[in-house]
């Protein structure tokens, strides 16, 4: 391995990493909490794991197993680990987290200490786009050690499908298909507009593609927001729809589907997006899916009411009116009622809001309703600007 620091060379006779698992966060009595791996130049290996167990003792030892590995695989162990350390900046400081020590012992019976944080987080170690924690894992065939980062998993495929439909209307249906695949070294980025035209993006053998998953973590996508109740008789013009398949390393599997808004995607979606866009922005045209418009659009909740937002003018207050036109989105010309003789004005949305009644924009009592949606056929006289014909 040119250019890396080795722990074999230097003659060194024995490694063990201590991974101790325990945050502030109380674990159960069977939670596994340390492990404590060994490695001997001679090719012994020896992996000790304990549980938390009663809370008044020390652990509890959970497992004593031994084998041996081949001079070779333990050489590659010693530089592996002699890489890490190499490569390790020691100038993390985060809290609630476990940590890791490591003991270095030389020929001399001299113990040199070395330690730091247990998590996972965007700087990780890599060797040839690999983790190096995850390299250690495979040559000892233990796919559960704790090691430097406690990621005992790694995040190796993502399969995000979406569907955009508008209802009453069979003319318009698009859909986008996002595939991140570390084994095959690829992404695909599929759209199928309107038209029914079919556009792909193939992105490979790019070293972000590693980059991202192994910032993502084996987790990503999983955790769902609280659920809530949307109202029985909202009635939205459009239908958008999501899938999420992932798979680890470990052979962990995940689905999800729901609706695409803010109240239903994957709880760190907004994160996925950011991260997604900061590697693969420039490299990749991309759709509706990373759109903030979309996946943060609003829904009505169960007791919700619909708030329009305008402007009277390009650069005037934001003034909101009650709208009982599921309808009307931003952009659509509306007719409002305006001060104290409540004269009609034609006047453009700027956005749609949903709000329980004690978090509205105003004073409930106080805010007036749209009139009706702007309809340029009936509402405008030949010869008269569109504001004129309804002042009195």
């Amino acid at each position: 391995m040119a250019h890396m620091f080795s722990l074999w060379d230097d003659n060194i006779r024995e490694i063990e990493i201590v991974s101790d698992a325990l945050t502030m966060v109380m674990p159960e009595p069977d939670d596994e909490v340390e492990q404590r791996l060994t490695l001997k130049r001679d090719g012994t290996v020896t992996l000790k794991r304990f549980v938390f167990g009663n809370g008044i003792n020390q652990y509890t030892e959970k497992e004593n197993r031994s084998f041996s590995v081949s001079s070779q695989k333990m050489m590659d162990l010693f530089d592996y680990i002699g890489y890490y350390l190499q490569m390790d900046s020691g100038q993390l400081l985060v809290t609630d987290v476990g940590y890791w020590n490591l003991f270095i012992t030389n020929s001399r019976g001299h113990r040199t200490p070395v330690s730091g944080p247990l998590f996972h987080n965007e700087e990780i170690i890599c060797y040839n786009e690999e983790p190096v924690c995850d390299i250690i894992r495979d040559l000892l065939g233990i796919p559960d050690l704790l090691l430097f980062d406690g990621n005992m998993d790694r995040l190796d495929f993502i399969d995000i499908e979406y569907s955009h439909k508008i209802i009453d209307s069979e003319a318009y249906s698009k859909k986008e298909r996002l595939q991140i695949d570390r084994d095959a070294k690829r992404i695909i980025y599929t759209v199928l507009d309107a038209q029914g035209r079919r556009y792909q993006q193939i992105l490979e053998d790019d070293k972000q593609i590693f980059t991202l998953l192994n910032e993502l973590g084996d987790e990503c996508l999983v955790e769902r927001q609280e659920p809530v109740t949307l109202a029985p008789d909202a009635k939205p013009a459009l239908e958008i729809s999501y899938r999420i398949d992932t798979r680890t390393k470990q052979g962990k599997t995940y689905m999800c589907e729901d609706s695409f808004d803010r109240y239903h995607i994957p709880e760190d979606w907004e994160d996925f997006v950011v991260l997604f866009k900061k590697y693969f922005e420039k490299q990749l045209r991309l759709g509706e899916l990373f759109d903030e418009t979309y996946y943060n659009r609003e829904v009505r909740l169960l007791n919700d009411y619909c708030f329009v937002i305008v402007q009277f003018s390009d650069y005037g207050r934001d003034y909101a009116y009650v709208c009982e036109d599921d309808s009307v989105k931003a952009g659509d010309w509306v007719l409002v009622p305006v001060g104290e003789f409540n004269t009609t004005e034609k006047v453009q949305v700027q956005r749609v809001e949903y709000h329980q009644p004690d978090r509205a924009p105003y004073p409930l009592h106080k805010i007036k309703k749209v009139i009706r949606k702007f309809n340029s056929a009936t509402d405008v006289a030949p010869d008269l600007e569109a504001t004129d014909i309804y002042r009195d």
